[in-house]
């Protein structure tokens, strides 16, 4: 009689074709690198939203299962996971390759290379890795899922990722679909059954269920009380979808749980940097520093902390750690502009942001903060090939559109005759928004009285920040006709506005000579 393969986990249509789309959101499993996100037209362009860097164990350890097949092929899966546990994906697919190679029915191979390729794919931003991945976790649960449940952890991880990446939602819905009917096996060990609650809990956040992901992220727990990776996640949960009370009991319960570990204070760091809480963050990352001074991630945060705070000094110190300890970040590279930014040292601000863009120069943030520091150093011609480079790779970076004009308007060009003008008035046919006001303020179409009427009288802390956008420009419309006492008045109220986050708060400073 026959043996019946397991099922195969169900896909979407969708998962089953190749995609080149950019990773829009992550499950967190290893170090993320800092977020750099534009403001919506309504709040005003943000100079650099800098999000610290949040640190996730990664999402299990590799099963070891009896080796399989002849002895080259099983000295190729062993050496296949010690390099899994040790972080060395590329080390993985190319051992795992050659065991297949050998025997394309060999589950262990097929298991551990999609794990290799999922972790690769998101480190990356490459789609089809991932969809490699997905697709080799399938075949081994297709030969071997029957004994072997942790085949379908890749599988789960990289659909959920899949479904974030492209915004669809049935990825995930799949894999809590597919963990469900895994997890109703009475055969499961505690840490496949950890591992798998683990995993339907992400997927069940993405799809925002919040309350069942902490009660996911909980069971887990309950059966592997030493998964660091459901901790930190369920208090990232909670900080998502409970209340702040909530979100810090979390936080301190994953500290009392693991009081060793220097991730969990960089991550309740964090969480208290997002309640305005510096000093209590600082406070957490030292603690972390205290526990591993190499900590890359604490002192790129505890800089972040002392930038918020205005010790520049301070920051470019703990940057410079951060980046001695790691060089290849582009993002702390960044970070460490800014700081040198704040603190008048233009040139180095200038060749930090470079060595960002050198380092990332697919990344649409690098481009435009390269360019805010030429714009600011007085490198017009530069700053607009940065925010021209910025604008092709995310259009949707609509912010930078006045910046941009204000660069043409610098070297003596008609911006009414540019086409990327023209395109960002014309908004896509979504009306006029607050960066139509400031171009039309810029090509003489709007008085300064006008464009000031125009500020939102509906959401304070959005007016503010028009409020400073305005005053900046209008400060250098003034400049340009030689009113400098009233250009100089002009940027004295931008910065009164105290919107620290914003460009043309660092533009008025400078131009104030702060």
């Amino acid at each position: 009689m026959l043996r019946r393969r397991p099922a195969r986990p169900a896909r979407s249509d969708s998962a089953r074709s190749s995609s080149g789309r950019s990773l829009r959101k992550l499950a967190p499993l290893a170090a993320l690198a800092a977020g750099l996100l534009a403001a919506d037209t309504a709040s005003a362009q943000v100079f650099r939203r800098n999000q610290p860097q949040r640190t996730t164990p990664r999402v299990s350890e590799a099963p070891a299962p009896a080796q399989q097949g002849g002895a080259p092929a099983a000295d190729a899966v062993a050496r296949a996971e010690q390099k899994y546990r040790a972080g060395d994906y590329d080390g993985v697919v190319q051992e795992t390759d050659a065991a297949v190679r050998e025997n394309a029915r060999n589950h262990q191979a097929l298991y551990f290379r999609g794990s290799a390729k999922v972790e690769l794919g998101l480190k990356r931003g490459d789609t089809e890795m991932i969809r490699e991945g997905i697709a080799d976790a399938r075949e081994a649960i297709s030969l071997g899922g029957r004994t072997n449940s942790k085949y379908y952890l890749p599988y789960l991880y990289g659909m959920t990722n899949l479904g974030m990446i492209e915004a669809r939602e049935e990825h995930a819905t799949v894999s809590v679909n597919t963990a469900d009917t895994v997890l109703a096996r009475e055969d499961l060990d505690a840490d496949t059954k950890g591992n798998l609650l683990y995993q339907r809990a992400l997927a069940k956040r993405y799809l925002k269920q919040y309350d069942a992901a902490v009660e996911d992220f909980t069971a887990a727990l309950e059966a592997l009380p030493n998964h660091l990776a459901s901790a930190a996640e369920r208090a990232n949960t909670m900080q998502i979808g409970g209340t702040p009370e909530q979100a810090r009991e979390a936080f301190d319960q994953m500290v009392a749980a693991f009081p060793e570990n220097p991730l969990v204070y960089n991550n309740r760091g964090m969480y208290l940097l997002t309640q305005q809480d510096l000093e209590g963050a600082v406070a957490d990352f030292t603690r972390a520093l205290d526990r591993n001074p190499n900590y890359h991630y604490a002192l790129t945060n505890r800089g972040k902390a002392a930038l918020d705070q205005g010790d520049t000094t301070a920051a470019i110190a703990d940057f410079n750690r951060s980046l001695q300890v790691n060089p290849n970040q582009p993002g702390v590279y960044g970070f460490r502009g800014n700081a040198k930014l704040f603190a008048g040292d233009l040139s180095g601000a200038v060749a930090d942001q470079q060595t960002a863009v050198q380092q990332a120069p697919t990344n649409p943030v690098a481009h435009s903060d390269l360019g805010f520091v030429l714009f600011f150093s007085g490198d017009y011609a530069e700053a607009l090939e940065q925010f021209d480079a910025a604008l092709r790779l995310n259009p949707g970076y609509r912010h930078l559109h006045p910046w941009r004009l204000e660069s043409l308007i610098a070297l003596n060009r008609d911006g009414s005759e540019d086409p990327g003008v023209t395109l960002a008035l014309d908004n896509g046919g979504n009306g006029v928004d607050w960066v139509v006001r400031l171009l039309q303020f810029q090509l003489d179409r709007l008085t300064a009285e006008e464009l000031l009427g125009k500020i939102t009288d509906e959401d304070e802390r959005a007016a503010a920040a028009q409020r400073c956008e305005a005053h900046y420009f209008i400060g250098r419309d003034r400049l340009r006709a030689g009113d400098e006492s009233g250009a100089q008045e002009a940027f004295r109220v931008a910065v009164e506005t105290d919107q620290k986050q914003l460009s043309a708060y660092r533009g008025s400073k400078i131009a104030l000579g702060e």
